[in-house]
């Protein structure tokens, strides 16, 4: 799950859900080989991004893989997403082209 930084910094609650949550009814995930993709697409703009590694075996009742963008199968999350199962917070870096990676995970 990617998060702004500032988003995620300010955070104290025991379940996160971003702000289109309850429009779309869903939280949006990517799994590794679809991350770096996300994050360009979505935080291109963006002065920090956060890759949230989370134990989605805790959280599969809630999870399904969907199409999204024309790139695959995403996992979306159907609940607000509880903190305790974020397993770490991965900081992405900018390449010499300005892209996103993420190395740490």
């Amino acid at each position: 799950m990617l998060v702004d930084p500032v988003v995620w910094g300010g955070f104290v609650d025991e379940f996160y859900s971003p702000s289109n949550y309850t429009s779309e009814g869903f939280i949006h995930l990517s799994y590794r080989h679809q991350l770096d993709w996300a994050a360009n697409k979505f935080y291109s703009n963006s002065k920090g991004v956060f890759a949230l590694e989370i134990d989605i075996g805790q959280l599969k009742p809630f999870l399904r893989e969907e199409e999204a963008a024309g790139k695959g199968l995403f996992p979306h999350l159907y609940c607000a997403l509880p903190v305790k199962h974020v397993l770490k917070v991965h900081e992405g870096s900018r390449r010499i082209d300005g892209k996103w990676e993420f190395k740490s995970i």
